[in-house]
């Protein structure tokens, strides 16, 4: 195949060319397919399931790179690491094990806090601007 390419403007422009080799993706697919993961529950903050490992290594789910993720392999929380700087992966010892990963919003107790402390400042000085105003009224009014 040949492909020509053509810039009237003069800017210089990098262009990458790339070839998937079909025979070795279906080959690592089979491979990744081997031990996969039955899901037993799903949610926007919680994966959970069961794997069989015949070849101990990592398992590398399919979860962006994110702070906020916890995995726990068969009821204890493990330190998560990243598969190619982009997916959350986790190593696994031969054997049947129970997988649970939980997300919680980085600084949602933080913000919650904060929130709840500025709306609490935020009544108390309404209440006081109330008060001193009436307090102004009464020392103001005209005696009758």
């Amino acid at each position: 195949d040949i492909i020509k390419i053509t810039n009237e403007d003069g800017v210089t422009v990098n262009i990458t060319a790339y070839r998937l080799n079909e025979p070795s993706l279906k080959q690592a697919f089979e491979t990744l397919s081997e031990q996969g993961m039955e899901l037993t529950e799903f949610s926007d903050t919680r994966v959970g399931g069961t794997v069989e490992v015949n070849t101990p290594g990592n398992l590398v789910f399919s979860i962006a790179k994110e702070d906020g993720w916890h995995v726990f392999v068969d009821g204890e929380e493990v330190e998560s690491k990243y598969f190619g700087e982009a997916f959350l992966a986790v190593p696994l010892s031969e054997g049947t094990h129970e997988i649970l990963l939980t997300y919680e919003t980085p600084g949602l107790l933080i913000g919650a806090g904060s929130s709840t402390v500025a709306i609490a400042l935020f009544v108390v000085t309404i209440m006081i601007s109330k008060w001193y105003q009436k307090k102004k009224e009464e020392v103001c009014a005209p005696l009758n």
